[in-house]
């Protein structure tokens, strides 16, 4: 018969109000999203681009024309990337009849 050992105590830790808002200070932390992703300049939505061929989190190639495009899921606006977390909305010129 397996002998029954008494299981440890785990003690838990009290966290006071005041030391949880010193903890999650909005102003000593940077919440933001990473600069590689950016948000929509028409919407402002938080972008989270993603590679073509695998679906993992990946900003696109700058100045490649439709490989560097992107639409907002939110307001539909065709974006395009530039770099360093920026997006400028494509306006594309239409043909005179």
């Amino acid at each position: 018969m397996p002998t029954t050992e008494q299981a440890p105590v785990i003690e838990r830790e009290t966290i006071r109000e005041d030391e949880l808002d010193e903890e999650l200070d909005p102003q000593s932390s940077d919440g933001d999203i990473p600069p590689i992703f950016g948000k929509c300049p028409v919407c402002g939505k938080p972008l989270f681009p993603r590679d073509r061929y695998t679906n993992q989190p990946k900003a696109p190639p700058v100045g490649q024309g439709p490989l560097s495009r992107a639409r907002c899921d939110r307001c539909g606006a065709i974006i395009e990337y530039v770099g360093n977390g920026e997006w400028v909305p494509v306006e594309f010129v239409e043909e005179e009849k």
